[in-house]
């Protein structure tokens, strides 16, 4: 993955993570301005990207293609919940 679209997709997930009014202490959390100490299951999410079902916002990425993140339904006034999801 080249630093051109890694920059992209940073930009994306800020945006959407903004645009959910998630904490700023979450935020800073997914997009790794803060240590986390078991990195096999909190990777950052644009150095790979696996195909995953549209209603997932994946915030992190496990050991293979296993995510943690958010499952958003778009079109209800469902809360989101955070889900991890096997692909």
């Amino acid at each position: 993955m080249n630093t051109k679209e890694n920059k992209y997709r940073i930009k994306t997930l800020k945006a959407i993570l903004n645009k959910l009014n998630l904490d700023k202490y979450f935020q800073k959390l997914v997009l790794q301005k803060i240590e986390i100490p078991v990195l096999d299951t909190y990777n950052p999410v644009w150095e790979y990207w696996y195909p995953h079902p549209p209603c997932l916002i994946p915030l992190f990425l496990g050991y293979g293609a296993e995510y943690s993140g958010l499952v958003c339904h778009f079109f209800s006034q469902r809360k989101p919940p955070v889900r991890r999801i096997y692909t």
